[in-house]
């Protein structure tokens, strides 16, 4: 095991640009801060940070933990690091960066993000993990470049920072002590959640591997894998009824670890088949092929994709699905002219070990931390599976201060601190790079079988309880309805049963993650509003009650707030900066997923789209 330094940067804002002005770390019982003098510019205060970690003994026994790295630490190093002093390379997808490792003469220093292993912000860790080292709040407006030497702000800010660095090694020294003890996996082997996840399936779940048929690590081609792609879709989000008065919140208990659990996966590397003249109910893997659906069907079963939105219509159009939800399809109605078949060998669920293990652990604790930490490792396998083609690869652009250098390498999370690439004077910007053959570190096969699954699974609660009429709002695992479910679907542990969150007074639904509503949860009044990006102090500042999303619901409405928040961060690759930025929003939302129905103008229902030829009607 590695053992654990953590750090963290803190920032001044002047025209709207972050600063930094000090830093701090935390490991072996000792706090170090530097922090930017009158006399100190922001290279010296990267340097003297970097230089300290260098003389330290065996520093490449350490890991250095930073929160929110990726989205915001990366940039003070990527453009204040001395390159006269030190290399820099890193391990990053097109858009998030997962690891950065610095090097002088023959020492490294290895950075990894944090919030990618525990998917949280760091007051929330605080909470769920039950550490009592970070609860402060701080006003960072009042600091600026002109007043950070003032003593008083200067011994306010580095408390706060001594507070946010023994909370966030306490965190990961339990987190990574904790995944040591119960599968063996140094905290250097993983740089994720997911990955976590994965390397624990595969160490100590998927033992049959006769014939070397689970290949969730595997080379294909660029057709195959555009083919998958192609009938992977997620979960399904549809507004049905925009007002409901009197209602229920139901959500599934881990949905996509119930199918998981559940049902029979394609394994293994798949054959093209000509399909014309198969029968559906003999084939399993994925079709290209033709659907027509009933006229008169009003809660359409396959998903389609126009310009990477995602509809449920009805009519006809050419596209590629997993065979069990052409199935579906075919049971109620849709005609399926298929044309050609990636066909893959059936297994019993390889996932049903890991995922009952995970999930028995989860309910049998009553401790909040261990319930998390099972359920982050159980839920985000399939987000793993799913993964994008060669997102574990960095290519790097090279910036020149002076101008542009069109220099790409690759390097992979295997080999990254064996074969170091000088990148002497430049900084760095990250770009993404096309390939046609393919090395993924999913399996998008699996992937796409799963969400298909889970969208079945709905798909049958809504048809065999007949709730057509009684569905509101929709939200992959989630029903909102006017009346209450059978008893026999209900379970606040049971996996893959329902369990009731809370009932709904009002409620108005204007799009897919947009939503207001005033109910009742544990006896207690609740006002729940949602606007997907948003985050929850933002909407506080908003200030947006019933009567706005009543007017929501009304032809040609429309909503314009402006947000000006510190926490809106937002990368300048180009300057290497971080960047404060005002939002304005605007509320005039589209909803086209399904057709609008108006009463004196206000809309009361929806109705299935029409699709044609690949094109709406």
């Amino acid at each position: 095991m590695k053992k654990i330094i953590t750090l963290d940067f803190e920032c001044y804002v002047e025209n709207n640009i972050h600063y930094p002005f000090a830093i701090g770390i935390y490991y072996d019982n000792t706090f170090k801060f530097f922090y930017l003098n009158e006399r100190d510019n922001f290279e010296e205060l990267v340097t003297s940070c970097l230089e300290h970690l260098m003389l330290l003994k065996d520093l490449n026994q350490y890991l250095i933990y930073v929160h929110n790295m990726s989205k915001y630490d990366s940039l003070f190093i990527f453009k204040y690091i001395n390159l006269d002093i030190f290399k820099i390379r890193a391990v990053a997808t097109s858009s998030d960066i997962y690891k950065i490792v610095i090097k002088k003469g023959k020492k490294l220093i290895n950075m990894v993000d944090s919030y990618k292993i525990i998917n949280m912000s760091l007051k929330e860790a605080a909470v769920t993990f039950n550490k009592d080292t970070f609860k402060k709040e701080i006003d960072y407006s009042k600091f600026k470049r002109n007043n950070i030497n003032d003593e008083i702000l200067k011994m306010e800010i580095l408390s706060y920072l001594k507070a946010d660095v023994k909370c966030l090694y306490e965190i990961m020294d339990n987190f990574t002590n904790k995944v040591y003890d119960k599968w063996g996996l140094c905290n250097s082997k993983y740089l994720s959640i997911s990955g976590l996840s994965l390397k624990i399936f595969m160490n100590n779940y998927l033992k049959d591997k006769i014939e070397n048929t689970y290949k969730l690590y595997n080379t294909i081609d660029g057709y195959k894998n555009a083919i998958l792609r192609d009938s992977y879709f997620g979960g399904r989000t549809e507004v049905y009824k925009p007002y409901l008065e009197n209602g229920y919140v139901y959500d599934v208990n881990s949905l996509y670890p119930y199918v998981m659990k559940e049902f029979d996966y394609p394994i293994g590397e798949g054959e093209w088949t000509n399909c014309k003249d198969k029968k559906l109910e003999e084939l399993f893997g994925f079709i290209i092929c033709e659907v027509e659906t009933p006229l008169n069907i009003d809660l359409p079963i396959l998903p389609f994709r126009i310009e990477d939105k995602i509809y449920y219509p009805k009519g006809k159009w050419k596209g590629t699905y997993f065979s069990e939800e052409l199935k579906l399809a075919s049971k109620y109605g849709y005609k399926i002219t298929m044309y050609s078949c990636l066909l893959y060998k059936k297994r019993k669920s390889i996932f049903k070990g890991f995922i009952e293990e995970m999930y028995s652990n989860r309910t049998n604790t009553t401790n909040k931390a261990e319930n998390t930490f099972y359920k982050l490792i159980m839920n985000s396998l399939y987000g793993r599976l799913g993964l994008k083609e060669n997102s574990s690869n960095l290519s790097i652009n090279l910036i020149k201060r002076e101008n542009l250098i069109k220099k790409e390498y690759f390097n992979t999370e295997k080999g990254l601190e064996s074969e170091f690439t000088d990148v002497s004077e430049e900084k760095i910007m990250i770009k993404k790079k096309e390939k046609h053959n393919i090395y993924t570190f999913g399996a998008i096969h699996i992937a796409s079988a799963i969400a298909s699954y889970a969208r079945i699974y709905m798909y049958n609660i809504i048809k065999e309880n007949n709730l057509e009429k009684n569905i509101y709002y929709m939200d992959t695992d989630s029903l909102f309805l006017n009346i209450k479910l059978k008893n026999e679907l209900i379970s606040n542990i049971g996996l893959g049963l329902f369990k009731n969150e809370y009932s709904v007074k009002k409620g108005y639904f204007i799009t897919q993650k947009v939503y207001y509503i005033e109910g009742i949860k544990d006896s207690k009044n609740i006002i729940k509003t949602v606007i997907k990006g948003i985050n929850e102090e933002e909407l506080k500042s908003l200030k947006l009650g019933e009567k706005d999303f009543k007017k929501m619901i009304k032809k040609g409405s429309n909503l314009k707030k402006e947000i000006v928040t510190m926490n809106r961060f937002a990368k300048n690759l180009i300057d290497l900066n971080i960047e404060t930025r005002t939002v304005l929003l605007n509320l005039e939302l589209s909803y086209d997923k399904r057709e609008k129905i108006y009463e004196n103008d206000i809309w009361v229902d929806t109705k299935a789209l029409c699709i044609v030829k690949n094109k709406k009607c």
